[in-house]
């Protein structure tokens, strides 16, 4: 499937992630650890997240042990990460974050993606993704989706359902400065 690109607020997070831990799937920050272990966040941790990487999956979407990759160089040296796709499917979920540019909220990029394929090391063999994976890949982006698509150039952005429901949003500003905003564009 093709990635989905969608403009979101805050609380569109953590609809997003209780949604997901509420369909069975398990969430995973995915960033530098001290150690080679994964950070599976709690339902508690979900609700203090308003921005990062993650990955969703569902336990029997891991066909073996994580595999870990210790960082040699940079700011994150000596620490490690998962490499994904690897023994493991599972939906990618980036979401930017809200920021305050200049006095004015930006609402954040969101983008939603997920795998066709997974490396199972050490046989270093490709295997197709389960079907499973893409229905619940629909069943995100439909969560998400308010039904409002807003055009820029060559991409097409989903505005969120959190961002509707904000009565602030047309005083609020795009991700980025070339999609056009306004009250009537939101109201499509």
């Amino acid at each position: 499937m093709a990635d989905r690109q969608f403009i979101h607020s805050s609380a569109d997070v953590t609809s997003t992630l209780l949604y997901a831990f509420d369909t069975g799937l398990q969430v995973r920050l995915d960033e530098p650890q001290q150690e080679a272990c994964p950070r599976i966040l709690s339902r508690a941790e979900i609700c203090r997240i308003d921005r990062g990487s993650l990955y969703l999956f569902r336990p029997e979407w891991s066909f073996g042990p994580f595999q870990f990759i210790q960082i040699s160089e940079g700011y994150n040296v000596g620490k490690y990460f998962v490499s994904p796709g690897v023994n493991c499917v599972s939906l990618a979920v980036y979401f930017q974050g809200e920021r305050i540019n200049e006095g004015r909220r930006l609402f954040g990029n969101c983008v939603v993606s997920s795998q066709s394929e997974w490396l199972e090391m050490p046989a270093k063999v490709l295997h197709s993704t389960p079907t499973d994976v893409q229905i619940l890949f629909k069943r995100i982006v439909a969560h998400l989706a308010s039904g409002v698509v807003i055009k820029a150039g060559v991409h097409k952005y989903q505005v969120c359902k959190g961002v509707i429901n904000d009565p602030d949003a047309a005083k609020c500003g795009p991700p980025f400065d070339f999609i056009p905003w306004s009250k009537e564009v939101l109201q499509q």
